[in-house]
């Protein structure tokens, strides 16, 4: 029996699912070697339902998602392993359309490149720089087991910190890779070749969020007292972007305790940012200004914590107040008032 599916004809001894573009035909698979596919068909549609089944216990649920994966798994593993027949060109009653593209935002494209990079190879560099030394050829060792229908490889050589174990893959050079990637991402992160504008756009992300209390306490240093809320006041504005759906967001900064000072960050995708980005541009403008200030207080800072530690001085303290506890006095100084001994004080 065959039946018509995706433009493919489908039979239970034979096989032939669309390639995607840019993949060289494999050879013909052998039918004894070739699971049915309309079984794995039948198994899916059952996951189907049981998720739509409201009344099956999660335990049921698990257990027909588990063999599900563990028969998609096996058909990856006769893909990798050119067990399968791949159409090679048009005609003979095939579908000439192209393969569907995922839609979204390219995070499955990015996933499919970090798994083709040659691990194995960038491990040795790193391993090589690092230590500085010519690397025997056996040194950096792979050991792979089969777990079921994949495969799991671990990775271990004599300066790594420890033997890292690879994620399971569908066959034995992917979990090699696998095993080297876990290394890199442990002993040797930067050499995990995060790409430069991703890199950039997290660290900016980073100094905006931090932005706002750089700005309080920047006002805070050129006001001389504390800030109240009132003092640092944003206002968000919503613009539409031309072309695109959805909105930007424009944010101002006023200062009303610096002369009624106001500043204006970038456009930003939410209120929240825009107004990280509105503080960030107040920093940046008042860098100059403040930067003595602070210096200062740095060096004002680090005379009295020297006056502290010489000669087992006690920090300042103002007048009237009542100091910690006895107890905390002979812990940080090695010595107590002969009046503090019999005192018991609150804090």
């Amino acid at each position: 029996m065959k039946r018509q599916r995706g433009g493919h004809m489908v039979g239970k001894m034979h096989i032939t699912p669309a390639r995607p573009p840019g993949r060289m035909p494999a050879r013909a698979a052998r039918a004894e070697e070739v699971p049915v596919w309309e079984a794995f068909e039948d198994l899916a549609g059952r996951l189907h339902g049981a998720v739509l089944d409201l009344s099956m216990p999660t335990v049921d649920l698990l257990n027909v998602w588990g063999r599900v994966l563990a028969e998609r798994s096996r058909w990856q593993q006769l893909d990798a392993e050119g067990l399968l027949e791949w159409p090679d060109s048009p005609g003979r009653g095939r579908s000439t359309e192209p393969w569907p593209q995922p839609q979204g935002d390219g995070c499955a494209q990015q996933a499919i490149s970090e798994t083709q990079k040659n691990w194995k190879g960038l491990l040795q560099q790193a391993y090589q720089q690092t230590h500085r030394k010519v690397i025997p050829k056996d040194e950096i060792s792979y050991v792979v087991e089969a777990v079921e229908s994949q495969f799991r490889a671990t990775v271990q050589a004599p300066l790594l910190s420890s033997p890292f174990q690879g994620e399971l893959s569908i066959n034995k050079k992917q979990a090699e890779h696998a095993a080297a990637r876990a290394a890199i991402y442990s002993d040797f992160p930067k050499y995990a070749e995060v790409p430069e504008k991703a890199q950039k756009a997290t660290e900016s992300a980073e100094n905006a969020m931090n932005a706002k209390m750089k700005l309080n306490e920047m006002v805070q240093l050129l006001t001389g007292r504390p800030v109240v809320k009132e003092e640092i006041a944003y206002e968000v504005q919503e613009l539409p972007v031309p072309g695109q759906r959805g909105s930007q967001y424009v944010a101002t900064v006023r200062l009303a305790s610096l002369d009624d000072d106001c500043y204006e960050g970038e456009p930003a995708s939410n209120k929240k940012q825009a107004e990280h980005f509105a503080a960030q541009a107040a920093v940046a403008a008042m860098a100059e200004r403040v930067q003595p200030l602070e210096e200062e207080r740095r060096e004002a800072k680090r005379r009295k914590t020297m006056e502290a530690r010489r000669g087992g001085k006690k920090p300042f303290r103002p007048a009237g107040h009542p100091g910690p506890p006895a107890a905390f006095e002979r812990m940080a100084y090695g010595r107590v008032a002969a009046s503090d001994e019999v005192k018991k004080e609150e804090w």
